[in-house]
C-alpha cells in the first residue's frame, strides 16, 4: 500500500511539473520556443531583426516599410508563415506573441493583420516559409489597421499554428507619424463622364471632365486614379501600397492608360502644360479617348492622389465620385423630311399652319431603354456632336407646341413621347402643328435622334433638307364691276416667290359672314392645286366655284401686271345668290403642299348686284378737268342686259361758301360730254369696244337727259 501511494504521489508531481512547463513554454529570455517532446524531435528557430526602411507612406501615417533580418536556425519540417510585430515601444515582446497566439488567427495575403488587444501593436502577415528555410529575409509590410501614432518596436517571427511562435531576440524602431506631420491635401471636387461621337460615323468618344483642389502640395505631381467596381473592391489606399512594396511608381501620363498587371486600375496625370503632371490648386482634366480601356456599362470609383519623390502619397477621402461608362448604342439614319400641307395668312405676324412628314431610320439598337425619339432642325450643318446634343437637351427643357420645342435662336427639335415603341427599321411621323414653328423662307438640316433612358443622346450621321416656302404678296389695284352679263375684274398685284414650285395664282371670292374656317376653305381646294402641279399648268377652267356659291377661285393666268378679268355672271353666281351678296376677295399662291394668302384691303370688297339693281350714290374723286384740281361726283344707274336704262351725275361745288350738289346733263352744245365720258369710264370696265359702245348708247337714247327729268 505505501508502495502504491509512493507511485501515485510521484506520478502527481510529475504531472505538475509537465504542465507547468507547457504553461510556461511560450517564451523565455529570447522568445525561443522549449521543447515539448523528445530533445532529437525538437524544432528549433533562431532569427534576427537587424533593419527596418521605410519605404513610403499613404495620407501620412499609413507607412510601408521594409524589415530586414535573417533567420539562422529552422528546424519546423513544415510550411510556416513569417510575420511582422509592431508593439510599443516598452511593451514585452514575449507578452505580444501570447496575446497572438491566445487570438489563434492565421494570417496569409488574404488576411494580412491582426490588431493586438489594448492597443498594443499588430501583427503583419509578411511571407510564407518551406520546410526549413533559413537565410535573409526582409518583408514588405503596409501598416494598415489603423495604429496609434508613437515610437514602436519592430520584430519579426516565425509561427506556425502547431510547432509555436519564434520571435527575434531584438527588436528595430519606427515611429508611426500623427497624420497633422504632413498637411497636405487632394479633393476630389466632380467627375463627369460624357458620350461625344464622330459626326461621319457615329463612332463614340468617351469625354471625362474631372477636378481636384489641393493644398500644401509643395513640388508634389498628382493624378486621377480610375477603380473598377468589382465584387472584390480595390481600395485605392491598399493599392498605392501595394505600388509602394514593390517600389513602383504610377506613371506619368499624357493620356488615359492602364496600370500595368493591375486590372481594372485607369490612370491619367494631372495636366500642367508641361507633362509633368506637378500638382496645382485647381486640378482639371479634361480628356477623351476613342480606345476601349474603359469598359461599356462599368462603374469606376475617381480619386486623386499626390506623390513626392519618396512614394508618400495622398490620396482623396471621397468615396462617392464614381462614373458609369454608358453602354447603349444605336446607328441612326435620317431618311425623309417634306412638307405635306402649310397654310399661312400673310395679314397674321403668327406662324400658320402645318403638317410635316418626318421619316427615321434605326439601323441598330443595343442596350437601349426607354428611349425618346425626334428630330433636331438647325441652321446649316452640324459642326459638333456635343453642341448637338446640348441643344437637344436645352430645347428638351423648353415648353413645347405640338410636340416641337424652340428657343430663341433658329434651332428647333420635335419630340416624341418617352417610352415610344421602336424596332429597327424605318419610321414615319405625320405631324401636325397649329403654330408653324419655321421661319419662313428659310432651310433647315433636319437630323434624326434617339436619347436612351440613360440620358445617353445618339443622331444621325446625316440630315436631310427641309425647305420652308416665302411667298410675298401685295395688291396694288383690285376691283369689281358688272356690266350685264359680264363679271369684270381689273386687277394688279405684286408677287415675290423665293422657291419657285408648280402651282396657282389667284383670287379667292368668299362671301361675307358665311365662312367660319378659312384654312377649311384653303383646304378643300388641294385638288384643283394637285391637278395644276401634276399638269405643270392652270387648268382648263378658268375658275373653281363651290357647289353653293359661297366661293369662288378666280385663275391668274400672268403675273405682276395690270389684268382685266372677264367672268360670265350667270355661271359665277347664278340664281342661287341674293341680291347684293357681298364677297371678300383674297389673293393666293398655292402649290401641293403649301397656301400663302392676303386678305383684299378695305373697300376692294365685291358685292354681287342683279342686272337690273339701281347703284347707291357712288362717290368718285376725279381731276376731271387735267389741271390737278380734284371734283367729286356721285353717280348712280341701272342696267339691263347690258346696256344702261337710267343714270345721274351729281358734281359737288362750292356756291358763295356753302357745299352743293348740283347734276350734270349733255349741254346742247356738248360742253358737259367729255366730263360725262370720263366719268362713265371709271364705272364701265372692259375693253375699248365694249366700252365706247356702251357710251355711244348712253348718249344716243339720251339717258342722262331723260334721268333728270
Amino acid at each position: 500500500m505505501k508502495t502504491t501511494a509512493l507511485i501515485t504521489k510521484q506520478s502527481i508531481i510529475q504531472l505538475i511539473l509537465f504542465v507547468s512547463l507547457l504553461l510556461t513554454a511560450s517564451c523565455d529570455n529570447t522568445c525561443t520556443q522549449m521543447p515539448l517532446i523528445r530533445e532529437q524531435e525538437q524544432p528549433n528557430v533562431i532569427l534576427q531583426t537587424t533593419e527596418v526602411r521605410k519605404l513610403g507612406s499613404v495620407n501620412t501615417n499609413q507607412l510601408v516599410i521594409e524589415v530586414e533580418g535573417k533567420i539562422e536556425k529552422n528546424q519546423i519540417h513544415d510550411t510556416s508563415t513569417l510575420c511582422v510585430v509592431l508593439i510599443p515601444e516598452g511593451t514585452p515582446i514575449c507578452g505580444a506573441v501570447s496575446k497572438f497566439r491566445d487570438i489563434g488567427q492565421s494570417l496569409d495575403k488574404g488576411n494580412p493583420y491582426v490588431l493586438l488587444p489594448e492597443n498594443e501593436g499588430a501583427v503583419y502577415y509578411g511571407s510564407d516559409l518551406s520546410a526549413n528555410e533559413k537565410g535573409n529575409v526582409s518583408p514588405r509590410i503596409f501598416l494598415q489597421g489603423g495604429l496609434q501614432a508613437g515610437d514602436y518596436m519592430a520584430y519579426l517571427i516565425v509561427h506556425h499554428i502547431t510547432y509555436g511562435t519564434y520571435c527575434s531576440p531584438k527588436g528595430q524602431p519606427v515611429i508611426v507619424p500623427e497624420v497633422e506631420d504632413d498637411n497636405s491635401t487632394i479633393t476630389m471636387v466632380s467627375v463627369n463622364p460624357k458620350i461625344t461621337r464622330n459626326l461621319s460615323n457615329n463612332d463614340p468618344i468617351l469625354i471625362i471632365d474631372a477636378q481636384a483642389t489641393a493644398e500644401n502640395y509643395d513640388q508634389k505631381k498628382g493624378g486621377f486614379l480610375f477603380i473598377e467596381e468589382k465584387d472584390i473592391q480595390v481600395e485605392p489606399i491598399k493599392l498605392l501600397a501595394g505600388l509602394i512594396k514593390d517600389e513602383q511608381s504610377i506613371p506619368i501620363t499624357t493620356g488615359f492608360q492602364k496600370m500595368d498587371d493591375i486590372p481594372g486600375i485607369i490612370i491619367h496625370s494631372f495636366q500642367d502644360g508641361t507633362d509633368s503632371a506637378k500638382a496645382k490648386n485647381v486640378n482639371v482634366l479634361s480628356s477623351e479617348y476613342k480606345d476601349k480601356l474603359f469598359k461599356k456599362g462599368a462603374t469606376y470609383q475617381v480619386y486623386a492622389y499626390l506623390v513626392d519623390d519618396n512614394y508618400n502619397y495622398t490620396v482623396s477621402p471621397q468615396k462617392d465620385k464614381i462614373i458609369t461608362i454608358p453602354k447603349a448604342e444605336a446607328k441612326l439614319e435620317m431618311v425623309d423630311a417634306s412638307i405635306n400641307g402649310m397654310i399661312q395668312d400673310l395679314d397674321d405676324p403668327n406662324p400658320g399652319k402645318i403638317n410635316i412628314k418626318l421619316v427615321g431610320k434605326i439601323e441598330s439598337m443595343e442596350d437601349v431603354n426607354d428611349p425618346q425619339v425626334g428630330f433636331l432642325f438647325v441652321e446649316g450643318t452640324l459642326t459638333s456632336y456635343e453642341g448637338a446634343v446640348n441643344n437637344i437637351e436645352t430645347l428638351l427643357d423648353k415648353p413645347n407646341v405640338d410636340g416641337f420645342h424652340k428657343d430663341a435662336g433658329t434651332n428647333i427639335i420635335y419630340a416624341e413621347a418617352v417610352g415610344a415603341y421602336l424596332h429597327i427599321g424605318e419610321r414615319t411621323f405625320n405631324r401636325r402643328a397649329v403654330q408653324s414653328p419655321f421661319e419662313l423662307g428659310k432651310e433647315y438640316y433636319v437630323y434624326f435622334w434617339l436619347k436612351d433612358g440613360s440620358g445617353q443622346i445618339f443622331i444621325s450621321s446625316n440630315s436631310y433638307t427641309l425647305s420652308i416656302p416665302k411667298v410675298e404678296l401685295v395688291i396694288e389695284e383690285f376691283s369689281f364691276n358688272r356690266l350685264g352679263h359680264e363679271l369684270i375684274i381689273e386687277h394688279k398685284e405684286e408677287i415675290r416667290i423665293n422657291q419657285p414650285t408648280p402651282g396657282i395664282v389667284g383670287y379667292l371670292l368668299c362671301q361675307e359672314g358665311t365662312i367660319q374656317n378659312m384654312s377649311l376653305i384653303f383646304e378643300n381646294t388641294s385638288q384643283y392645286i394637285a391637278a395644276s402641279k401634276q399638269t405643270n399648268q392652270s387648268p382648263k377652267s378658268p375658275n373653281l366655284i363651290s357647289p353653293d356659291k359661297k366661293v369662288a377661285f378666280l385663275d391668274l393666268p400672268t403675273l405682276n401686271d395690270k389684268q382685266m378679268f372677264t367672268a360670265e355672271c350667270n355661271r359665277m353666281f347664278g340664281k342661287n345668290v341674293p341680291d347684293s351678296t357681298k364677297y371678300t376677295p383674297y389673293l393666293i399662291h398655292a402649290t401641293e403642299n403649301a397656301i400663302f394668302y392676303r386678305k383684299a384691303p378695305e373697300g376692294k370688297h365685291f358685292t354681287w348686284y342683279e342686272s337690273n339693281h339701281k347703284v347707291d350714290r357712288t362717290t368718285l374723286d376725279l381731276d376731271i378737268d387735267g389741271n390737278g384740281e380734284i371734283k367729286s361726283f356721285e353717280v348712280s344707274y341701272t342696267m339691263d342686259r347690258g346696256e344702261f336704262t337710267n343714270m345721274e351725275i351729281m358734281e359737288k361745288s362750292d356756291v358763295g361758301g356753302v357745299k352743293q350738289w348740283n347734276q350734270v346733263i349733255p349741254a346742247v352744245d356738248g360742253s358737259n360730254k367729255e366730263k360725262i365720258e370720263k366719268i362713265v369710264r371709271k364705272i364701265v370696265r372692259g375693253n375699248d369696244a365694249y366700252v365706247n359702245a356702251r357710251i355711244g348708247n348712253l348718249f344716243r337714247n339720251r339717258i342722262i337727259e331723260n334721268s333728270a327729268q
